[in-house]
């Protein structure tokens, strides 16, 4: 490889958690665009907060590069050793100027996205009718169950298959099947698709024939013989030989699948027995085992006992993999030609569309294009790419890496420590195939081991934790494979010689939570400023833990802003929605009496008294759709303060949203709605709260002040009974669905394809494990059982008890209610941080403050801020002598119902929902039209370009972020549909108002934020933006003066 500089030649880059990944990648795209348009240059990363983080990390760069010179001076020298040219510091700004440009053109995506955007514009020639389109969760599990009952009805008829794939489903379920039967096969069969893309010729699936002729095993699972030959077995005479009675127990406890455990003399010999026999020996096993005397009589009860168990169990292994081999393959063909090729696809599905081998003259062409359109490819966490995923990108790359010229490049990144998404495909060998594949092609940039994150204490608990000799007793295979990858940690001096690691010991799983309260209570993360990380392996843990949390704070009064970052059903955590779902269902269903008898324990009952309420529903929903029939019923709801609390409300409205996606997709079919509405599922965000409860997946990328691991669990899933593994019989290979260790034990080639399937298990756990702990900057809490309680134990080594080995000798102290063992650092670390300090500054804009956000204010209060009177838009209105809210509520319905340039047609047929025979209705009407018969006001509605209606917004302005809704906004265009002037429109009550310009006084300073904010949000200069006060009671309208 020719000595080019770094930006010129195809690099590879090891990088360790915390370790300037990012940064490294940030750093090379801005080199790189220096030498050509920014659009040129591919980046493709995971997740769409680390492209969001990427493209943020950029422009703060240039941007702090170009207000302060000395970190200009900082980048500059970076990018120069980089570029191998020297860097002015001045060029950042032409540089910044020219990526902000670039900015609707560049390509900074996930590899999702990268995908779709691939499928999208080549629809048509990757064979599917009709545009390419994502499915949602709904659409998803839709399509899933219609494909799934189309292939098990075709399977049906064959029932030794079928009684196969039934028994693998229940195994690798516990044993227990879910509610919906459907959801476990479908689990199952998504289990299953990764292994079976890879190897997807069936004659190689379960073929026992194979494995048979290699063997010394004939038999077939026979449970009477069985029963008859056990009974002959026991009736030997074992006093003089006390291995025998071990022998008895051995199949007395074993039967088909469930082998019992070999560990005593006796059934070491049953091992060394069966593998030599496997191997074609026979009658003289016993006596070259040298380890139990048998009479040739015994010696042949025991061989049939065994050809009828382990054959039995064998050929089980194969006829699972068979059967789960042929499902899967008609599932996929199925679902490939009744969903994907009418264009509906989910994002798992792309990486196999794009990488199918029948498109390959297709896809030649695709490529063809986009290597034309990049030169330059930035990849991202390259351990958790799959081999589908890479094949979609290997033609493009590969063309890249042939071209020595330092025009084209490849870049990627990652650390095979981290690679934690096997589960959905990830092979983390392919960073080091890729590298073997193109020799003195690709060359090894340095290697990043210092962490920029963490500071010593817990660098220090990280190379105590990860190192070779202590993941040794997870097993030799996988500390071996772990040894390759690491490599001792440090920490950069900016990250400080302060914090702790620690391990607390508790006695049981409800003492964990406590742990975790005590923590908390004791470090006050809200008081301090400071940012945590509850990290645990499965959302359902998340959800334990948050309402553990808060029941404990709640109960001492303690202020703990707590969240996790889920994605929660509205169906499941209020009484709201699943109300109105009840109220619907027994609508289109009158004989379920169930949910009519829950709709009528709730407000909701005075939907139900009219003799043809069920009608009046159904008609209402067919008409205008379940959007605007549940937006009326909210109206409704909230008028008479039947919906209590903000949660509740916001529950309404995220069921308002569901109905709007729905009415945009489907037709107006109530138990589909039903169905949707229960999977539709909202992003309960933890972004502004201190402590943060989310599974170590979701933390993947992010660092934390402190983090607490109170699951110290080896985190293996609770469906290991799936082990599909390919093997090697007699230099051909077949997939077998492993059997139990101890089964395995009964043969040489499966122990070793077991080994395999635990090292890999094994690995991933560790990985696992280190991506949770080093999440964290100052403080590592490590939660588990005291040392004592493993002394005894024979249970699997996990990381608890490592854990709890390290920090044996370590000192111990009183913290958090618990005894506590501080392995490195000092328990007091937080002490001396005051109220919202941070711990140390991002070494990319050390030299500058970023802007204190003092005040982040509740939407709905920004607006009013410095207004006097009530926060209510319409606190009294005379002469309604009814609820002023409610009133105030429906007068301003009554606008926001404005959708044409006929404001009076529509006043005339605004129906007022259930305040249609009301007086309320007529006297708001009246009002309004009062207002229309103004010119001036009734100009508002028919003179505008465009126009919207309840408008949201989120700006920064003056130091702060300012939230809020614009009533309506008119927008007057020119003729190429450029905004020329803008008017906000705001409805106000002046009925304690001298005169209109009274209300323009009380409301200048929010009308002023108003102003400011349009401008930002639409790039206008001020005065082109006039701010209009409707006063309703007067019918006038005020003008605010900016």
């Amino acid at each position: 490889m020719k000595n080019k500089a770094a930006i010129f030649s195809n690099e590879r880059t090891v990088a360790s958690a915390g370790a300037g990944k990012t940064y490294a990648l940030t750093n090379r795209f801005i080199a790189l665009s220096r030498r050509c348009p920014p659009e040129d240059i591919c980046a493709l990363t995971f997740t769409r907060m680390a492209a969001g983080e990427f493209l943020d990390k950029i422009l703060t760069k240039l941007a702090s590069a170009v207000l302060n010179r000395r970190y200009a001076d900082y980048l500059a020298q970076e990018i120069s050793e980089l570029s191998g040219e020297k860097v002015s510091p001045k060029e950042f700004f032409e540089l910044l100027k020219k990526i902000v440009a670039a900015l609707p053109k560049l390509s900074l995506l996930t590899i999702d996205s990268f995908e779709m955007r691939f499928a999208s514009a080549f629809a048509a020639e990757l064979g599917m009718f009709g545009e390419a389109r994502i499915m949602d969760e709904f659409q998803e599990a839709r399509a899933k169950r219609k494909v799934l009952k189309l292939v098990l009805s075709a399977f049906a008829s064959d029932k030794a298959l079928f009684d196969s794939f039934s028994t693998a489903v229940e195994a690798a379920n516990g044993g227990k099947l879910e509610k919906d039967v459907s959801k476990s096969i479908l689990s199952f069969i998504e289990k299953s698709q990764n292994f079976y893309r890879s190897f997807p010729n069936l004659s190689e699936w379960g073929n026992f024939e194979l494995f048979e002729s290699t063997a010394g095993y004939k038999g077939q699972w026979n449970s009477e013989r069985y029963k008859i030959l056990l009974a002959e077995l026991m009736g030997f005479d074992d006093s003089n030989c006390k291995p025998i009675g071990h022998i008895k127990t051995f199949f007395k406890n074993s039967t088909l699948g469930s082998i019992y455990k070999v560990g005593t003399k006796g059934t070491l010999w049953l091992k060394e027995y069966a593998r030599r026999r496997f191997c074609g020996e026979t009658g003289a096993n016993a006596e070259n085992a040298g380890l139990v005397e048998l009479s040739l009589g015994q010696l042949k009860v025991v061989d049939e006992l065994l050809d009828i168990l382990m054959g039995g169990t064998f050929r089980m292994m194969c006829n699972t993999a068979k059967a789960v081999g042929s499902i899967v393959a008609s599932y996929d063909k199925v679902y490939s030609r009744k969903i994907i090729e009418r264009g509906n696809i989910s994002f798992d599905d792309l990486p196999v569309i794009l990488s199918d081998s029948a498109f390959a003259f297709e896809r030649s062409l695709i490529e063809y294009r986009l290597d034309a359109k990049y030169k330059h490819w930035l990849l991202d966490e390259f351990q958790d790419t799959s081999r589908s995923q890479w094949k979609v990108l290997e033609n493009l790359i590969s063309e890249v890496l042939s071209d020595d010229s330092g025009e084209r490049t490849a870049y990627y990144v990652g650390d095979m420590k981290q690679s934690i998404y096997g589960w959905r495909g990830g092979d983390p060998e392919l960073f080091d195939e890729i590298f073997k594949s193109y020799p003195n092609t690709i060359r090894d940039a340095k290697a990043l081991n210092e962490s920029r994150r963490s500071s010593l204490p817990v660098i220090s608990a990280i190379n105590a934790i990860f190192s070779p000799s202590s993941i040794r007793p997870f097993g030799d295979a996988a500390a071996e494979a772990w040894g390759k990858m690491w490599c001792e940690h440090t920490s950069h001096a900016d990250c400080g010689t302060d914090g702790c690691a620690a391990y607390l010991e508790v006695s049981d799983v409800e003492s964990k939570i406590d742990a975790v309260y005590g923590i908390l209570k004791e470090i006050d993360p809200s008081k301090r400023g400071l940012e945590c990380a509850v990290l645990v392996y499965k959302n359902k843990q998340v959800e334990n833990i948050i309402d553990g949390l808060r029941a404990r704070a709640k109960k001492d009064g303690f202020p703990l802003p707590v969240a996790g970052e889920l994605d929660c059903s509205i169906s499941d955590d209020n009484m709201v929605v699943p109300a109105v779902l009840s109220l619907l269902k027994s609508a289109a269903h009158p004989g379920d009496t169930i949910s009519l008898a829950y709709a009528r324990m709730t407000p909701l009952e005075r939907f139900t008294r009219q003799p043809d309420w069920r009608e009046s529903i159904l008609s209402e929903i067919s008409s205008c759709g379940f959007e605007k029939f549940l937006s009326r019923k909210f109206m409704s709801l909230k008028a008479e303060g039947d919906i209590r609390g903000n949660f509740s409300l916001a529950r309404f409205k995220n069921l308002i949203d569901a109905a709007c996606e729905f009415d945009a997709e489907f037709s107006p079919d109530i138990d589909d709605f039903l169905e949707f509405a229960r999977k539709y599922k909202v992003r309960e965000t933890s972004k502004q709260s201190s402590v943060q409860v989310m599974t170590v997946h979701k933390s993947k990328g992010l660092d934390f002040d402190f983090v607490i691991l109170p699951e110290l669990g080896n985190s293996e899933s609770k469906n290991s009974s799936l082990r599909l593994q390919k093997i090697s019989v007699g230099g051909r290979e077949t997939v077998v669905n492993l059997p139990s260790r101890e089964a395995c034990g009964f043969s040489e080639i499966l122990e070793a394809a077991y080994g395999q399937w635990a090292q890999k298990l094994a690995l991933e756990s560790i990985c696992r494990f280190y991506v949770g702990a080093t999440r964290a900057k100052k403080g590592l809490y490590f939660i588990g059982k005291p040392l004592d309680a493993f002394k005894k134990s024979n249970s699997k080594f996990s990381f608890e008890r490592l854990l709890a080995e390290l920090a044996g000798p370590a000192k111990s102290c009183a913290f958090a209610g618990c005894e506590c063992k501080v392995m490195f650092g000092d328990s007091g670390w937080y002490l001396g941080i005051s109220e919202n300090r941070r711990i140390f500054p991002k070494r990319e804009i050390g030299y500058l403050q970023a802007p204190k956000l003092s005040h982040l204010h509740n939407p709905a209060e920004v607006p009013s801020e410095g207004v006097s009177g009530s926060s209510e838009k319409f606190r009294y209105l005379p002469g309604a002598n009814l609820s002023g809210k409610a009133f105030g509520s429906l007068v301003h319905a009554i606008f926001q119902s404005f959708s044409s340039p006929d404001p009076i047609g529509d006043l005339a047929s605004f129906a007022g929902g259930t305040y249609a025979q009301s007086q309320m209705l007529s006297e708001a009407k009246r009002i309004v039209g009062n207002c229309l018969d103004n010119p001036e006001i009734l100009a508002l509605f028919t003179a505008p370009t465009e126009f919207k209606n309840e408008f949201p917004f989120s700006a920064f302005g003056g130091g702060r972020l300012i939230s809020g809704v614009f009533d309506r906004l008119n927008f007057f265009k020119d003729e190429s549909g450029c905004i020329e002037r803008l008017e906000v429109v705001d409805y106000k009550t002046d009925a304690l108002c001298r005169d209109a310009a009274e209300l323009a006084s009380i409301y200048s300073h929010q009308m002023s934020m108003y102003a400011d904010c349009a401008a930002r949000l639409f790039a206008l200069d001020k005065s082109k933006i006039r701010v209009r006060l409707v006063a309703i009671n007067s019918s006038t309208i005020a003008d605010c003066a900016l």
